[in-house]
């Protein structure tokens, strides 16, 4: 019968554990004892440590990384005491066991890291260290400078509050920073303890520090910085009110429902600020730059004045000025979402031109950008805007004919016709009508290749499509007064313009209307002509 049996224990504290039992029945001499002895003080240690580690609130790599310690210890020490149960081990020495404790003392982890508790950064971590452990010279060289390269990564960050570094340089040094802290923190789980590793570990971290600061320096600040934000609807004004004079800024109010409307709507800003006091050759633009600058503002402006425009006529026109206008498919919140989307796509452009030196490439990205929005709304704002002149010239036109056949009854068995002012400008009448119904017809049927910056013009609300109408027979009047006064005559065939052909023939009058709205753009120089000759005239000149 064995003197010696191993067996695992029956309420194991920690995994792997086990005891050794000496049969009654055998005899052991004070050696052998002795080792049984040494055995349930090591398995003793490996237990008082796990229960420490238990209740010490580790991190889970250091606590994970400290079990493994323990179990490949108490592996080793299974295998000496199944040897010395075998009879190898005649001596029954002690040592073994020792050196065992001795490795395991040495090798479990002793330092660990977990996020910050008040992190001055992202990737911020606070350095654990087991309570019964001190650390040795080099160990401390090496949590030096781990506190030191964390201490210069949190006032870097402090720095950039400054509001001096672009959006982009501030998310490239945070990637910096993550990355760097990853490194740190795994520097500090390898570290053993023994000492072994913790001087080369310190002049890694030595090295690591002056690596983050060469990649820090590379991300400098840039004459132009670029910014986009979002946030909630409410911080609109407020953001607005503090865009310095002269940045190219958009805003857009971007919708947290499908309608835009309510507290959840959320805004997009594009800023585009110029920084000073930079050194050389940081403080002056290149003229590629300068002119991407220019486009990039134009751009922004046309598309803000675009969608503002939709927005408006989207939102507070109804009935039938809307049906004849033509509405966008689009609700009103996704108009602004709309902008939102295309002020990111200018940001984008503008990091890579501005800030960053791929001015080729942002000019190309520029041109699709611009290209993108024309196809997408191009079609949408001539449809609309010949929809207004249709509106308008249908009701100009009823209202005008409705005064001229009033006058035509009201006067047709009367004597007294050929004396009535309005009777005798009854034609006038018929010219506005035919000005307004050319007006539409001029803008619908020409071919005009518009182009992006034409957008802006369309939307503008000075050339509104009644504006443009009445605009268009103000004009169209005072050519009708020329024919009236004789100021000048136009014969074409037999179609004569002189006073008499124009106060009784009504066709002639509605041909001299639409003919002045068909080109209305000749128009407005021809009479803006006359009208000098006619001033210049009156002085002498």
């Amino acid at each position: 019968m064995p003197v010696f049996e191993k067996k695992p224990a029956d309420r194991p504290r920690f995994p792997g554990e086990f005891y050794i039992g000496i049969n009654p029945a055998g005899a052991a001499s004070d050696p052998t004892k002795a080792y049984v002895a040494a055995v349930a003080d090591a398995i003793e240690q490996l237990a008082r440590d796990q229960v420490a580690d238990d209740s010490a609130n580790y991190p889970d790599n250091l606590l994970k990384d400290r079990n493994a310690a323990r179990a490949a210890a108490t592996t080793v020490l299974a295998a000496d005491t199944d040897e010395f149960i075998a009879g190898r081990n005649a001596l029954a020495d002690t040592a073994r066991v020792r050196q065992i404790l001795g490795n395991y003392a040495a090798q479990i982890p002793k330092f660990g890291a977990r996020p910050a508790a008040k992190p001055r950064f992202d990737g911020d971590f606070d350095v654990v260290r087991v309570p019964d452990h001190v650390p040795t010279k080099e160990e401390q060289l090496f949590l030096d400078a781990v506190a030191a390269a964390t201490r210069e990564m949190a006032a870097d960050k402090a720095a950039e509050s400054s509001k001096e570094f672009s959006q982009t340089s501030v998310a490239t040094r945070h990637d910096i920073r993550l990355d760097i802290a990853r490194t740190l923190i795994a520097a500090i789980e390898k570290l053993d303890g023994s000492g072994r590793d913790a001087a080369a570990a310190a002049e890694d971290a030595v090295l690591l520090r002056g690596r983050y600061q060469a990649r820090r320096d590379r991300v400098i600040r840039r004459l132009f910085n670029v910014k986009f934000e979002k946030g909630p609807g409410k911080a609109v004004a407020a953001t607005q009110a503090a865009s310095l004079p002269g940045s190219a800024a958009g805003r857009a109010e971007k919708p947290g429902s499908d309608d835009g409307s309510g507290e959840d709507a959320a805004y997009a800003i594009l800023d585009i600020r110029l920084l000073g006091g930079l050194p050389p050759p940081e403080d002056k633009a290149s003229p590629e730059k300068i002119d991407l600058y220019g486009k990039i503002n134009k751009t922004n402006t046309v598309i803000r004045a675009v969608c503002e425009r939709l927005d408006e006529r989207t939102s507070q026109k109804s009935g039938l000025a809307l049906m004849f206008e033509g509405r966008n498919a689009k609700p009103a919140g996704q108009v602004r979402k709309l902008q939102a989307e295309f002020l990111e796509k200018l940001y984008g452009v503008a990091v890579i031109g501005l800030e960053r030196d791929f001015v080729d490439v942002a000019q190309a990205t520029l041109t699709e950008t611009r290209n993108e929005f024309f196809a997408l709304e191009a079609g949408r704002i001539k449809g609309a805007h010949s929809n207004g002149l249709a509106l308008f010239a249908f009701f100009g036109s009823v209202v005008l004919m409705t005064a001229y056949a009033w006058i035509w009854l009201e006067f047709a068995d009367s004597s007294v016709r050929y004396e009535s002012w309005l009777y005798q400008h009854r034609n006038f009448l018929l010219a506005a009508c035919g000005a307004a119904v050319g007006t539409w017809a001029s803008f619908t049927v020409r071919q005009v290749q518009y182009t992006f910056d034409d957008l802006m013009m369309l939307e503008d609300r000075a050339i509104a499509p009644s504006m443009r109408i009445l605009f268009v027979v103000i004009l169209a009047l005072a050519t009708c007064l020329l024919f009236w006064t004789n100021a000048i005559n136009i014969e074409i065939g037999d179609l004569k313009t002189k006073a008499q052909f124009f106060r009784e023939s009504g066709s002639v009058a509605l041909l001299i209307g639409l003919f002045c709205g068909l080109s209305e753009r000749a128009l407005a120089t021809a009479i803006a002509g006359r009208a000098a000759s006619f001033v210049k005239g009156v002085g002498g000149a």
